[in-house]
């Protein structure tokens, strides 16, 4: 009698566990993520004779640093863009043009796939690209926001550091901002260089919430490939000139 309550128990247990670990599973199959923008490029290009020479688009730097970014993750696709909040001070005159002009940056995981929203004077942009990134892990480990996260690079096609990631395991979520996915592990931190091999930019984690999200809905626009883009803008400017 004693045998057989103990053998109910432990399958009891066994079940409290499946369960717990379906629910687990599942919830962490869903997530938002907020990331802080930090910007490294200084204010001045050079000092060339005592004459400081101000950096292009400074200021708009600094200024995106002040409005959270949001990934969300519906278990096949995510999009990263800035997050859309009330702004009642003077801060509402960048912010609103901010959300449109900075692309939301949309990821089909099972196509491979990445869309590039964007709306610019009335117009809407779709980019469309295959997914390329390439990592390389190296066995380098850091504890970043209660984390012990993982080290991992990008190179460009000179061979250049392109991107640096740190991601955390423990958190198997095969996402991160921008285009920085497909590691082992949600992304806690980023850093983007230049071709000089200077850092210029970084996203960083702030929090995460497992709850279930809306579908993730690609913009239904006529896509473009980045050269296209690229192309229409250098018409566009000459056209204006």
């Amino acid at each position: 009698m004693g045998l057989n309550f103990f053998q109910m128990i432990k399958k009891i247990l066994l079940l409290i566990f499946i369960l717990f670990s379906t629910i687990i599973s599942f919830s962490q199959n869903q997530a938002k993520i907020e990331y802080r923008y930090i910007n490294f490029i200084e204010e001045y290009t050079s000092d060339n004779n005592k004459i400081k020479e101000k950096t292009p688009g400074y200021e708009l730097f600094k200024m995106t640093e002040k409005f959270p970014f949001i990934l969300i993750f519906d278990g096949s696709k995510s999009v990263f863009k800035i997050e859309e909040k009330m702004i009642v001070d003077d801060e509402s005159i960048t912010y609103k043009p901010l959300i449109t002009l900075l692309p939301q940056t949309y990821i089909d995981f099972k196509n491979e796939i990445s869309y590039d929203y964007s709306r610019i004077n009335g117009q809407h942009f779709l980019i469309k690209e295959k997914l390329t990134k390439k990592w390389k892990i190296v066995d380098e480990k850091k504890l970043i926001k209660g984390y012990t996260c993982r080290k991992a690079i990008e190179f460009d096609e000179d061979g250049n550091i392109k991107t640096e990631a740190w991601f955390a395991p423990e958190i198997p979520l095969s996402i991160g901002p921008s285009y920085s996915s497909g590691l082992p592990g949600l992304v806690i931190s980023t850093k983007e260089f230049n071709k000089s091999g200077e850092a210029y930019a970084s996203f960083e984690f702030v929090n995460i919430d497992f709850s279930k999200q809306k579908k993730v809905i690609i913009p239904d626009y006529e896509p473009m490939t980045l050269k296209e883009f690229t192309d229409f803008m250098r018409g566009s400017r000459k056209k204006f000139n």
